[in-house]
């Protein structure tokens, strides 16, 4: 069984671009990505590339 690593920068990680916010840290409960613009909520961005990440893994299986 696969699972998402521990260090996987799900909440850090633009659910939209890709593009990783490096200078996030736990007390920012929201972010703005300077790449593509999108507002985040912290904990939904997480949820949004764990998902594609397990969508991701189980159709390579």
């Amino acid at each position: 069984m696969k699972s998402v690593g521990r260090f996987f920068p799900s909440s850090k990680t633009c659910s939209g671009c890709g593009e990783i916010c490096h200078d996030l840290t736990l007390k920012m409960r929201s972010w703005q990505c300077q790449a593509c613009g999108v507002m985040h909520d912290r904990d939904i961005n997480a949820a949004k590339n764990i998902l594609r990440y397990a969508e991701t893994v189980l159709t390579t299986i």
